[in-house]
Parts: structure tokens; sequence; C-alpha cells
């Protein structure tokens, strides 16, 4: 497919290990430098942003609990643990 590059890297991101990027063994690096830091996902995709914020940050937190138990298979003395999904305590504002 010919696409342009930033069109594509806006509009079809995908969880980590869906692509083809080999996030196991970069995280693997990752956590062999001894960081145990926060972990982060930056998902662009035209389905995520139509879909409900929660069902994608659980879908998210899903894949990296995936992941770093994909690590710890391949790297048992390797632990970084996604952090627990916070409580939902009110509405700050809309936008349309």
């Amino acid at each position: 497919i010919d696409m342009d590059l930033l069109y594509w890297s806006r509009h079809f991101r995908n969880m980590p290990g869906e692509g083809d990027l080999p996030v196991i063994d970069f995280m693997r690096a990752v956590a062999a430098t001894g960081y145990d830091g926060p972990l982060s996902l930056e998902i662009f995709n035209d389905q995520f942003r139509g879909g409900s914020p929660k069902s994608i940050a659980m879908d998210g937190r899903r894949s990296l609990i995936y992941l770093m138990d994909q690590v710890r298979r391949a790297e048992p003395g390797i632990a970084i643990d996604p952090p627990e999904m916070p409580d939902r305590i009110g509405v700050s504002g809309i936008e349309f």
C-alpha cells in the first residue's frame, strides 16, 4: 500500500503487540536497563476515536498486561506492572 507516512501514523496505530514492531523484545531491553517507571500508550486510530474512552482504556491496559506477561515469560526476573485503572471521580467537562 502506497500511503503517506504521516497519514498512516495518525490513523492506523494499534495496541502493543498487534503490529509488526517487536514490542516484547523492545520492552525486554528497556526493563533490562532497570527502568521501572510508568508505561504510556499513544494510540491514534479512527476506530478508537469513535469508541468508548473507558473501553479503549481497558483494552489498552489489557494489552500492557499481556505485553508484560510475555516479557516476564522470556525474562522471569523482570517485572514492570501497569498501574490499576483509576476510580472514576466525576466529569470535568464535555467537548463536542
